[in-house]
């Protein structure tokens, strides 16, 4: 029930004796359970709140008596907080006395494994920051201060892992965790080389975080701290993030760098999984920090009688005793440019002395009144003399004449403007203050790089040199010369020369050792490119097992000579044996792909791509937010190392021995067209770089590939040692077998690295102690030196060695006390802070030690609070006072300059500052865990869009959102077109900025009532503080303000200003009905702005405006009439334009008569017949008689196109040709067709083939069986090449790692043949290579078979068969030779195929020739039922070893003599420059020829072509000569010329030797 209800005498009855009785029941719960104050204080503010309102409405009701229970029960509330204070300060006090358990200087930086499991068995220790007094000595206060701060970093680490283990502990493995983020299956792939030493490149699990926008997203930003482990968090890998990129992220990639563990990182394998647990908070920050309070000794610690002791009384700085500063710069104003004033001094000084001028204008008085006793405040001229009001030259005295001086700067007060002025005066006297003989620069320290930007540009404006500024990525051109790489660049010949030398002596030695490692970091990335072929895979990567069974696979015409391929189901070819029966356990692969599981998981991933391809398109589209990420991303940038750069640049030789079975980015997916009338020209047409593929689209198969080679989802080494047939594994199961074939490949490449990585680290340190050297030279220089708070601690040896005197530190209040501590230096004197603690404080990670150990007090309001002097400006020159009102219940004093009385109203809008209230709840973004409200985008957005309609300029509108999840809602509604200069941002990145009109949205609105730290009072106070003309909130006030004290205030004080709808009014019709806009929707009621009356505007051509009425462009400047022109062209066609464009010529089409040919064409009304060619058809006939084809304008044809039929040539081939080809110009054109040696038909025509004396060569696949038992696949006319497929021959030792063609290492292990122990009869004594010793053995074997005991089949000393005669009776006894149902028949097991044969006849088979004329047949034997090869045998091995030895006999003729190769290519080695000298491209191609395993005859062939290009070369030379001899037969140059070049093209082609 509301109050507005009550408002009968009865109703208002119940309302009094309801709210006496809820008060009466709050002073008996205070009575009884004082503890349950925090839960009664909002009951509390609703019941004070409530009787407001009931006031306000006139409700008649007992107020004295309401009002004295109120009274009472918060009195009771005051002394219950009263003595709860009191009981907290004593606790506090006990707690302060206590003495440490250790020394704080001994305690690492990072966490331990006690650190993140000591919830378990206490609380760390930690003692309060205080609000109020002194510490005790340096030591207590570094220890609370080092101790709070390593725990803000420490606890969100440790309660999440804590966290996620008791998730896993109750089975809630994927459970959202509030203080880390987990990362599963994290591998550490390879190093990456950085200025600062070695980095990481890790890969993680990304299947759960799909909806995670990477651009925008806070996750794995520069500097985050995370934490590996494979033990649960028992042992800890630390690391912080290096290198961000989004792209990288959405595939699972993130380089790190590792802290203090290199050693132990080198020795992880790829194959190792990890879970990876990140923490937000910037670890850079904190670890220099806290580095530097465990060096800071008491001694060399400044302002201890401030800072430790909080001594209210300030004194003077050291080196101001009685001085007298100049302050003639300061009556100028900052803002002048600086440059107009020294032209004007130059101008004056140099006619003073020629002219006798200005003698009568004595300076000396002017100086009198700016130069003063800086101590004699009283001799100080007036605060307009320096263009200040009466309170900034109160801070501008006391900044000047204190050594620790607090300046606070409320809202619009002009604090920075009161900063420059101070630094101004400081410059300008520098002697004072600066050393004799050694130079200090002005330290001038900022929390964020954008306030540290423009006050450095606001120096710039009077002190354009010395200053430098360090880190930063600043986007702003004038901040760029001041940047430190720049200057120092600059400044690079006045460096000391040995160190120069020695950083670009270290550098070289740093790119040497960089490009050795990422030779073969190339090597590992390229796995991610392609699949790799398995040759590249040694046994200690697949298993012989594997292999054999690979290399099973009958697969006619296989992709590069590759089996992977196929069996990754990427080909389009079935695995299947010889005798055509396809296995139970075989898969075709043509059916792997749409069987398998990954495709939903594919699509999805597609449709994320998609996703990302969206957001790219839609970031095209839309105006520019501030993404927090990018936001983090510039603020945690301490400096952009230029070595970094630099290195990148550095190139890496892309040649590697790896060879790519597939690679994915050099294929272009063809589809494999089947056609069985010519199945040999299936593929004919396929060029060698295509990949042909059947069945699934191939643009999805391509994605999946992709998808499967970036994948970390890989077997164990168990699960890879239990699979004995890798064809039998599902397509899921075979990539992450490849995935750990891969993963052990990549771990092989890491180790050839090692020692590379060691001198790379120890270089990489040297250069950063060089580089340091430089930036220490530079700094020395300076007379400013800028740099953020991070950037301080991250550069705080150097400022110790420089020592500036003074330092000014600007956004002071928000900065942890610890940071700036550190940035001081034992030889600071003077400590100036300018800040406002009302405005924002510092941000510590966690809210128990912001709060509970005051973690968030800044040292300036520390100071503040110990009644040290502070100096509050007084006069605001921002807001209205409408506006400025707001602040009353903050600012109390806070005073309206003038300047700002008289601001315009906004226009089209009732109101100047209005709160738009309403009840639409929000929504909660889980990836980073901020808020968002639908119906305040839409509303600020539409809000935006009229205020630009008013005629407000983009740039004049900012839009403020408390959330970072509102952001990108809002700028997914703002096209840039429009939109483009209205900046989008959140309140926390525009505080000390400001703009003409602010839309702020607060999003919160739940049904809980949570406002969050919209509550807060410093985040409300730069919230309303930064309009200075308009200011629209959108918000659900009611919800604020029965939970916010000071919003229940602030909108008290509102009244009417606060409603649920915005009033807009038109500005051309200011009588019409004003429109009350409570929705987004409502804004359509002023499409353009104003009304929804038309414009009725006359414009200069005459017509009306089309528009609803708009108050911008009044006079329609630029406004495109749309309507069609009225004009005509002389002929009296209508113009066909809009009214605004220009006519233009008129492109009618008309009938005109040609001049000349007086044919009729059709052409456009602007153009003359004259300038016009004739395209209707020629009328002449050509000498054949013929009716030439071509248009009237153009020549007639000189090869007649019509159709002649059967017309003889000389070879007696009757034909129907074209009618310029005639029998006394042409060659012949009928098909050849002979039958050529090689059983083609030939592909040439009668003319190419000399009327058949010489056939072109035949192009047919060659498809002879080559020596190795393989096919060949080039073409039939051309010497078989040596084979490139894997080498099949193996031995029982171990399998031949080459390709075909290459002579096989022979084995040398010793023969290991002999009888069984009952037998001893024979045994080998060679080696395996050679012919065997012994006979083969005839007796039966005397081993029973170990699953069912019966007699073993085979023979003494072979390997005994798998099958029984009486168990497997119908197999071992089938009739195959003749003998196998002998029940006295031995038999022998094949090894490479497991097939069984009786032995005699498989003896006679071994020792017969295959071939029928008597010859020998040099080939492998093969099994007599699959035709696979023999190869392993110890029955066999002479016959083996014999058909071996003839088969290298071949591959050697093959390849010819390497003595002669070797020769021929040092020859072409001394013909290289002349060869250079004719044709360089060509000389090239003839180098990457000679580094290839090439046969004699190729070199000949290649010798053949280098010999001819050079000959020809020496004729082109001697044309020239002819053409000076016969200048005036162009008819010879020309064919001389024409010839030689069609030679040269014929002989630079590839030549292929021929049979």
């Amino acid at each position: 029930m509301s109050v507005t209800t009550f408002t009968r005498p009865g109703s208002q009855r119940q309302i009094q004796e309801i709210l006496s009785s809820v008060l009466v029941l709050i002073q008996k719960l205070l009575d009884c359970f004082p503890s349950s104050y925090i839960e009664i204080n909002a009951p509390l503010v609703v019941i004070k709140s409530t009787l407001d309102r009931i006031q306000r409405q006139h409700i008649t009701v007992d107020f004295e008596m309401l009002n004295e229970k109120l009274s009472q029960a918060e009195t009771l509330m005051d002394s219950i907080l009263h003595r709860w204070q009191h009981s907290k300060d004593i606790e506090a006090e006990e707690e302060d006395n206590a003495n440490p358990p250790d020394d704080f200087r001994q305690i690492p930086i990072f966490p331990t494994t006690h650190d993140l499991h000591l919830q378990l068995v206490q609380q760390p220790f930690l003692r309060s920051n205080k609000k109020q007094g002194g510490y005790n000595d340096v030591q207590h206060y570094l220890d609370v201060q080092f101790r709070l701060l390593r725990e803000d970093f420490i606890c969100p680490l440790r309660e999440g892992i804590a966290e996620y283990l008791q998730s896993r502990g109750i089975g809630e493995k994927y459970k959202k965790l509030q203080d880390v983020r987990i990362y599963h299956d994290v591998h550490i792939v390879h190093p990456v080389c950085t200025s600062d030493g070695l980095a990481f490149r890790l890969q993680f699990d990304v299947s759960r975080l799909q909806r995670v926008r990477w651009q925008a997203s806070k996750r794995l930003i520069f500097g985050s701290l995370v934490c590996l482990s494979k033990d649960n968090f028992e042992t800890l890998l630390f690391a912080t993030v290096d290198e961000r990129n989004a792209g990288e992220l959405q595939s699972g990639f993130i380089t790190v760098k590792f802290q203090h563990y290199q050693e132990n990182i080198r020795s992880i394998p790829p194959t190792d999984s990890f879970i990876m647990a990140e923490t937000s908070a910037y670890f850079e920050a904190y670890r220099h920090v806290l580095q530097r309070m465990q060096e800071v000794t008491e001694e060399e610690f400044p302002f201890q009688k401030y800072i430790i002791r909080t001594e209210e009384t300030v004194e003077p700085p050291r080196y101001l005793r009685g001085q007298q500063y100049d302050l003639t710069p300061l009556t100028r104003d900052v803002n002048q440019k600086a440059q107009e004033e020294e032209r004007f001094q130059n101008w004056r000084q140099r006619l003073r002395p020629r002219l006798g001028l200005f003698k009568d204008i004595d300076s000396s008085e002017k100086v009198a009144k700016t130069k003063v006793t800086i101590e004699d405040i009283q001799s100080w001229p007036k605060p307009d003399v320096f263009h200040l009001d009466k309170s900034q030259l109160t801070a501008l005295q006391t900044a000047l004449t204190k050594e620790f001086a607090v300046i606070q700067g409320p809202p619009g007060t002009g604090k920075t403007y009161v900063g420059l002025k101070i630094v101004q005066a400081l410059l300008h006297n520098k002697a004072i203050w600066e050393r004799r003989r050694e130079p200090s620069p002005l330290l001038v320290v900022c929390y964020t790089n954008h306030a540290l930007d423009q006050f450095i540009e606001g120096i710039g404006k009077f002190h354009s040199d010395g200053i430098i500024r360090v880190g930063g990525r600043s986007s702003s051109a004038q901040m760029q010369k001041y940047l430190l790489k720049n200057v120092k660049a600059a400044k690079r010949r006045m460096m000391p020369r040995e160190v120069l030398n020695m950083v670009h002596k270290t550098y070289d030695n740093l790119k040497q050792y960089k490009s050795k490692i990422e030779k073969t970091v190339y090597n590992i990335q390229l796995t991610e490119k392609g699949v790799i072929h398995e040759r590249n895979f040694g046994n200690d990567i697949i298993s012989d097992q594997h292999f054999e069974r690979l290399q099973l696979a009958h697969i006619p015409d296989v992709k590069d000579g590759s089996l992977i391929v196929n069996w990754l189901g990427l080909g389009s070819f079935i695995y299947c044996h010889e005798d055509g029966r396809n296995p139970d356990h075989t898969v075709a692969n043509e059916g792997l792909l749409p069987q398998m599981e990954e495709v939903p998981q594919a699509a999805q991933h597609n449709k994320n791509d998609q996703n990302a391809a969206d957001d790219d398109t839609l970031d095209e589209e839309v105006i520019h937010v501030e993404e927090e990420a990018e936001l983090l991303m510039a603020a945690r940038m301490v400096d952009q190392n230029e070595d970094d750069e630099l290195l990148k640049e550095t190139e890496t030789d892309p040649k590697t021995p790896v060879r790519l079975a597939l690679d994915l980015e050099s294929l272009t997916i063809v589809e494999e067209t089947v056609d069985d009338s010519s199945p040999d020209n299936q593929t004919e047409n396929v060029n060698d770089n295509q990949w042909q593929v059947a069945g699934m689209n191939n643009k999805k198969r391509k994605r999946l590939i992709e998808r499967n080679l970036t994948m970390n989802d890989m077997m164990t080494k168990e699960e890879a040692a239990q699979i004995r047939d890798i064809w039998a594994l599902d397509y899921k199961d075979r990539w992450r077998l490849y995935r750990y074939w891969v993963a052990l490949y990549c771990n092989n490449l890491l180790k050839l690295i090692h020692h590379f990585e060691d001198q790379y680290e120890e270089e990489a340190q040297k250069l950063k102690e060089g580089r340091e050297m430089e930036d220490l030279q530079v700094m020395k220089t300076a007379s400013v030196i800028a740099m953020t708070t991070t950037g301080a601690a991250k550069y705080k040896t150097l400022l110790q060695e420089i020592k500036p005197i003074i330092t000014i530190v600007e956004e002071a209040a928000e900065v942890l006390e610890s940071h700036i501590v550190t940035s001081l230096t034992s030889g600071c004197q003077h400590l100036i802070l300018i800040g406002d603690h009302k405005q924002l404080r510092p941000s510590p990670t966690v809210y128990r030690l912001a709060k509970g150990y005051n973690l968030e007090i800044s040292l300036f309001e520390r100071m503040i609070n110990n009644r040290m002097r502070c100096d509050c400006l007084e006069w605001q020159h921002r807001m209205r006072p409408e506006i400025a009102h707001l602040m009353d219940h903050i600012y109390p004093e806070l005073k309206n300059h003038e300047s700002v009385e008289n601001f315009d109203n906004i226009q089209g809008i009732a109101s100047n500052i209005f709160f738009i209230n309403h009840a639409y709840e929000e929504r909660h973004q889980d990836d980073n865990m901020s808020h968002s409200n639908v119906f305040e985008a839409a509303y600020a957005v539409a809000l935006c869009k009229y205020l630009i309609q008013q005629g407000y300029s983009p740039s004049q509108i900012t839009i403020l959102t408390a959330y970072t999840g509102q952001l990108f809602l809002i700028k997914k509604k703002m096209p840039r077109k429009f939109f483009d200069g209205v900046r989008v941002t959140a309140v926390d990145n525009f505080q000390g900025e400001e703009n003409d009109i602010v839309i702020l949205s607060l999003v919160r609105s739940n049904i809980e009532g949570k406002i969050g730290f919209v509550g807060i009072e410093n985040r409300v106070c730069v919230s309303l503080s930064r309009a200075k003309k308009g200011l629209y909130i959108l918000g659900n006030f009611d919800m604020f303000s029965k939970r916010g004290e000071l919003w229940r205030k602030i909108l008290h004080q509102m009244g009417n200003s606060v409603g649920p709808a915005l009033e807009l009014y038109c500005q051309n019709h200011p009588n019409s009905d004003h429109i009350k806009a409570s929705k987004a929707e409502d804004f359509y009621n002023a499409p353009e702005g104003g009304c929804m009356q038309p414009c009725d505007y006359r414009l200069d051509c005459g017509h009306v405006c089309q528009r609803a009425c708009h108050p911008y462009d009044r006079d329609h400047e630029e406004y495109n009439c749309t309507k069609p022109c009225p004009k005509k062209c002389p002929s009296g066609h209508q113009c066909r334009q809009y009214c605004y464009q220009n006519c233009g010529k008129c492109t009618v089409i008309v009938q005109k008569e040609m001049p000349i040919c007086k044919h009729i064409e059709r052409i456009p009304c602007f153009k003359n017949p004259r300038d016009q060619a004739c395209r209707s058809p020629c009328d002449r006939i050509l000498p054949c008689q013929h009716a030439c084809s071509n248009v009237c304008s153009a020549e007639c044809t000189t090869k007649c196109r019509e159709i002649v039929k059967e017309r003889k040539w000389a070879c007696g081939h009757i034909n129907t040709t074209e009618c310029w080809q005639s029998p006394d110009k042409c060659y012949c054109p009928a098909h050849c067709n002979t039958l050529l040696e090689c059983g083609h038909k030939c592909a040439g025509t009668c003319g190419s083939c000399t009327e058949g004396r010489l056939h072109i060569p035949c192009t047919k696949p060659c498809r002879r069986t080559l020596v190795c038992g393989h096919v060949c696949h080039d073409t039939c006319s051309r010497s078989c090449p040596p084979c490139q497929r894997m080498c099949q021959n193996r031995c029982l030792h171990s399998r031949c790692k080459k390709v075909c063609g290459e002579l096989c290492t022979l084995c040398n292990e010793r023969c290991d043949w002999l009888c069984d122990p009952g037998c001893d009869r024979y045994e080998c004594t060679m080696t395996c290579h050679d012919p065997c010793s012994r006979p083969p053995c005839n007796k039966r074997c005397q081993y029973g078979i170990e699953k069912c005991h019966h007699r073993c089949i085979g023979l003494c000393g072979e390997d005994c068969p798998t099958k029984c005669r009486i168990c497997n009776k119908k197999e071992v006894t089938e009739i195959f030779f003749g003998n196998e149902d002998d029940p006295n028949a031995k038999f022998i097991q094949l090894m490479d195929c497991s097939h069984i044969f009786e032995v005699k006849a498989l003896d006679a088979w071994m020792q017969s020739s295959s071939s029928s004329d008597g010859d020998k047949d040099i080939q492998m034997k093969t099994c007599p039922r699959c035709k696979t090869p023999i190869r392993r045998s110890k029955r066999y091995r002479s016959i083996i070893n014999s058909i071996l030895r003839d088969i290298e006999q071949v591959k050697q003729l093959v390849r010819g003599s390497s003595d002669i190769i070797e020769r021929m290519k040092v020859d072409l080695n001394c013909q290289l420059p002349d060869l250079r000298m004719a044709e360089r491209i060509f000389a090239r191609c003839i180098e990457s020829q000679l580094e290839n395993k090439n046969t004699e005859e190729e070199m000949a062939c290649v010798q053949n072509q280098v010999t001819f290009v050079i000959k020809i070369h020496q004729l082109q030379r001697k044309i020239i000569d002819i053409e000076r001899v016969w200048n005036d037969d162009d008819n010879v140059d020309q064919y001389l010329n024409e010839e030689v070049v069609k030679l040269l093209a014929w002989i630079k082609k590839t030549k292929k030797t021929h049979h």
